[in-house]
């Protein structure tokens, strides 16, 4: 409880298998090889609670961004205004953008501590991402917020992925099924791309007009691979797995897998450092072009969000990582994301980051400000 935000790190102090039936609902019965860590020493003072801050420089801090977690709140159905979370996607703004600034202007980072990159010698796209992760594990210790290969070896291995259904049963989604009209021909698109069927049955995917259409073509459990294509080789990433299941006693579940598996970790790696290279070289151009850092922090998130690296909290920490990265250059984000609007799955139903790009750019650009870096710099350092 005393030490520092950059000295706690939960994904490497916490035991992969514990986290791995966290992430499964397992009973905690079934760790038998887990060995508990201490319990806190009941003489320790519980700490004293304060709903008012009254040091100026935190005050500073919250003042100034607040403004930034605001821009969090998904005005979508299902999806109710969290002010805890807020507050912390305002605070990983500032923390996120303060390091790149230093970055940014020396090509050195501060990133002292535990951090859960393998490779912390040299300041990466995953540096970033992982402030945004600690953040988000600190705001809701309740949620199994994991970097998927930080997970046990068999199960990285194996390709641990999130789950996130649109259609369950009888039952849609609320926050998810409006994504089937936009996922729905893509299904079909890569159906007849991907599975070995006769030109009659090509011909009743394409006319068909729901899941259970899809599912009497194949007559069985099945997934497509949504494709991303490369801006690094040119080639077609394995996107997420749009994926239909007969669902007992009728109905079917219409969902996406994204599986974390070591090679397509490495090709995502490998994605994004190029992209994030691209990004830093556009940043000591001189002068700025404006539009080509915006589209490359587009496309950084673009990849980050069909990457899906984490065991939940993707979606959060794209966000957060994608403002940070506009503040970090002096650029403030004052549009809000439009009603009905997900962000996270707009890239992750699109081929390309220039399609990504196109579905932001109407609202996102025009609310681009320039905003003042001494008051910034100003700021005590979050950590």
């Amino acid at each position: 409880m005393d030490s520092d935000f950059k000295s706690n790190n939960m994904d490497l102090d916490l035991d992969p298998q514990f986290k791995e039936f966290w992430c499964k609902r397992h009973p905690p019965n079934l760790l038998r090889s887990y060995k508990t860590q201490p319990a806190l020493n009941p003489s320790i003072p519980d700490v004293e609670q304060s709903s008012t801050p009254n040091d100026p420089a935190v005050i500073s801090v919250l003042q100034y961004c607040k403004r930034y977690g605001l821009l969090l709140h998904e005005q979508s159905p299902g999806f109710l205004s969290n002010k805890r979370q807020q507050k912390m996607a305002g605070l990983a703004t500032l923390h996120i953008a303060q390091v790149l600034r230093q970055y940014w202007q020396t090509s050195r980072h501060s990133m002292e501590g535990k951090e859960s990159t393998r490779n912390s010698a040299t300041f990466s796209w995953r540096h970033v991402y992982d402030l945004a992760v600690r953040w988000r594990q600190f705001s809701e210790p309740n949620d199994p917020v994991w970097w998927v290969d930080l997970l046990t070896p068999e199960q990285f291995a194996e390709g641990f992925g999130s789950h996130t259904p649109m259609i369950t049963g009888q039952c849609h989604v609320v926050r998810y099924s409006p994504m089937v009209p936009l996922s729905f021909p893509i299904m079909q698109e890569e159906m007849i791309k991907q599975k070995n069927l006769s030109e009659k049955l090509k011909t009743q995917v394409r006319e068909a007009k729901n899941i259970e259409d899809l599912y009497d073509i194949m007559r069985r459990d099945f997934w497509i691979v949504t494709p991303c294509h490369s801006i690094r080789t040119g080639n077609i990433l394995e996107g997420t797995r749009l994926t239909i299941q007969k669902s007992e006693p009728e109905g079917y579940e219409y969902s996406i897998r994204t599986p974390g598996t070591p090679p397509r970790w490495i090709d995502y790696d490998l994605e994004l450092a190029h992209v994030f290279d691209l990004l830093t070289q556009a940043v000591h151009d001189t002068p700025n072009d404006l539009d080509k850092i915006s589209d490359l922090i587009l496309t950084v998130t673009f990849y980050w969000y069909n990457f899906m690296p984490l065991s939940r909290g993707t979606a959060a920490c794209g966000f957060i990582a994608m403002i940070a990265m506009f503040l970090s250059l002096g650029i403030e984000i004052t549009s809000i994301v439009p009603p009905n609007f997900l962000v996270d799955w707009q890239g992750i139903l699109r081929p390309q980051p220039s399609i990504f790009i196109e579905q932001l750019k109407p609202w996102l650009y025009p609310g681009r400000k320039n905003t003042s870096l001494e008051e910034f710099d100003k700021l005590p350092l979050i950590s």
